[in-house]
């Protein structure tokens, strides 16, 4: 995770770096944080270049299609229906934009906070919020792969 709104970038992309919060030196603290800091290029080029993939209405449908199996397995989104066009609406203004990053922070939210409905069986079902840590750190690694693909 690398902000406090739960983005996460993907570990095949950036390594990840961990500490102790005790019994470490001041210098070993500072290579982490060199280590951190040479990184951050990486990070900032993947949104950048995420930034400026424009992407078509059947791209961006195409990313929510797949974007979905991070959350539901492959036999479970065959028994499910679900709204694409409500998965790529923008909660708020700042969200709008048909650019990657745009569109990837909509799913990504959507796909988390659970903020839409499914048919199963002809009966509408709100989606439940992910609050299991491993399953949002699973999802969130598989969305910004799945974006950095659509990227290149």
């Amino acid at each position: 995770m690398i902000c406090e709104n739960g983005l996460v970038v993907s570990t095949s992309t950036f390594e990840d770096v961990k500490m102790r919060h005790m019994g470490y030196s001041f210098e070993e603290l500072q290579v982490k944080i060199k280590d951190m800091v040479e990184k951050l290029p990486l990070t900032v080029e993947s949104m950048n270049k995420m930034q400026a993939t424009e992407l078509g209405q059947k791209q961006a449908v195409d990313f929510a299609k797949k974007a979905l199996t991070t959350r539901f397995p492959g036999d479970e989104l065959k028994r499910i229906k679900i709204d694409l066009k409500d998965i790529l609406t923008p909660v708020r203004d700042e969200d709008k934009g048909s650019d990657l990053w745009s569109v990837f922070n909509v799913v990504q939210e959507k796909i988390i906070t659970g903020d839409f409905d499914y048919k199963v069986a002809g009966k509408v079902r709100k989606a439940r919020e992910i609050k299991n840590f491993k399953q949002d750190q699973k999802i969130n690694k598989e969305l910004f792969d799945l974006a950095l693909e659509f990227a290149n």
